[in-house]
């Protein structure tokens, strides 16, 4: 940016900030124990950027859960702590991959040729909160002791006119999983063939 200097002092005034992701699990939590089939919710938060300089605005968040989650079902997508009406966003979670890793997305705006375009919707609403809630599950393959790390980004315009696009730093949450390992005895000596169970009341 070029100002104009006075006297050896100048000021520059940013026009815009950058979108980026607070990724929790549970109740704001960026950790959390959980036993496998525990049932875990996450939210992904942001904040609308000032779009009046724009054409058009995309903006979506991109997720991606590790090989130890299951994905559940999107919750809510609220702007405002209001639900957004769902011709003005699509949520979508895809296939697990090879390395069983499950993409989400939630994109924003109305459909615009093969993307979308948000522009009308976070028109006057610039610092007001969007949140997305969803669930997933810890499953068989979460390795006890191990963390189970997913990552959330905010994909969005970086040009006036709509042609580049940027990525924010991302958001990380783990989930472990622990077990344990008994041997019931006679006071000294291993039982064989010994049952037991083990309850939480």
């Amino acid at each position: 940016m070029l100002v104009p200097v006075k006297d050896g002092n100048a000021t520059i005034a940013l026009k815009s900030v950058y979108p980026t992701v607070d990724k929790k699990v549970e109740t704001g939590k960026d950790n959390v124990n959980a036993e496998i089939g525990k049932k875990l919710t996450f939210t992904l938060k942001s904040t609308i950027p000032d779009v009046s300089e724009y054409e058009k605005y995309r903006f979506a968040f991109k997720d991606e859960l590790s090989k130890g989650l299951t994905f559940g079902e999107f919750v809510s997508v609220q702007i405002n702590k209001q639900d957004v009406n769902t011709d003005d966003y699509v949520a979508e979670a895809g296939q697990p991959s090879p390395e069983g890793k499950t993409a989400l997305s939630v994109k924003f705006g109305v459909v615009d040729g093969d993307s979308r375009d948000a522009k009308a919707l976070f028109a006057g609403k610039a610092g007001q909160e969007i949140v997305v809630t969803y669930t997933a599950f810890i499953n068989a393959d979460a390795v006890v002791g191990q963390a189970i790390p997913n990552k959330a980004t905010v994909y969005y315009s970086t040009n006036p006119d709509g042609s580049g696009d940027g990525t924010s730093v991302p958001s990380v949450t783990n989930q472990y999983d622990f077990g344990f390992k008994m041997k019931k005895t006679d006071g000294a000596n291993p039982l064989a063939g010994a049952q037991f169970e083990l309850r939480h009341e």
